[in-house]
């Protein structure tokens, strides 16, 4: 966007010669359903921090952990496919799900209120499986949970949609201090033991590419609604992969891990 008196014009409609005008209250006005998420999320945590502990698969977790946060030999051998998406719900601790709704707060109320409801949906989820395939793809031995596949595919998406709308510069607008450098410094940190470096890149790839396709980006698909199927489409793909990779049963790069 561009700075304006009363708001912010809109860099296409600059240069089709148009005049219209954002105010930049409108541009975060009802985000809905990302205040749903924060609060399926907070509740998650809350209600696995009034349960019991559980050393079923030889962890002291409490009992939203055991049965629904991404573990590859569940999945494969007791057939419980839920936790490639409940697995995206479960945190560890405060800072865990501080940090994590506090960028889907920043990012999602943006790309919300420019994408629509549908579109945004189909970005976070597409991002919540992409992670879940890329833990179970390295990582299927490692109990882990947390909002941060589907955080990362709406910093690929945002990434996307500025290169969509012609407003690359803004990728680093600011030093390390924009989308850019946010992207960086949290791919370095999953490098650090205990996080999931999979899950993190798995949905950074995921919600760049869904944003490709979503925002008009892939010229090749111009109609919404087809944008919408293929969209799903490939979040359907990526669950299933994710089914798949659980049975895997390999571990590369690390034994343990937490997104």
């Amino acid at each position: 966007m561009t700075q304006a008196s009363v708001g912010f014009h809109c860099p296409e409609c600059l240069r089709s010669g148009k005049q219209q005008v954002i105010n930049s209250r409108s541009m975060y006005a009802n985000p809905v359903l990302t205040m749903g998420l924060i609060a399926v999320n907070v509740l998650v945590f809350l209600v696995g921090q009034g349960s019991g502990s559980a050393d079923r698969i030889g962890r002291g977790v409490n009992d939203v952990w055991r049965d629904y946060a991404l573990f590859g030999p569940e999945i494969d051998l007791s057939n419980e496919w839920w936790r490639i998406i409940s697995g995206g719900f479960i945190h560890a601790d405060l800072l865990h799900i501080g940090f994590n709704m506090y960028l889907l707060y920043m990012l999602g109320r943006q790309l919300e209120s420019v994408m629509g409801n549908v579109d945004f949906f189909l970005l976070y989820f597409g991002g919540l499986v992409g992670g879940s395939f890329g833990a179970l793809l390295l990582t299927p031995n490692a109990l882990t949970g947390g909002a941060s596949g589907a955080v990362f595919g709406l910093m690929g998406g945002y990434i996307v949609f500025l290169l969509s709308r012609g407003l690359g510069s803004q990728i680093f607008a600011g030093g390390l201090g924009g989308i850019g450098g946010l992207v960086i410094i949290n791919v370095l940190f999953s490098f650090r033991g205990g996080v999931s470096l999979g899950g993190h890149l798995g949905g950074l790839v995921a919600g760049s590419l869904l944003a490709f396709v979503l925002t008009g980006a892939n010229k090749a698909i111009p109609n919404q609604w087809a944008q919408r199927g293929v969209a799903a489409v490939i979040a359907a793909g990526l669950a299933g992969a994710s089914y798949w990779a659980a049975g895997t049963w390999s571990d590369p790069l690390f034994g343990t891990g937490g997104f």
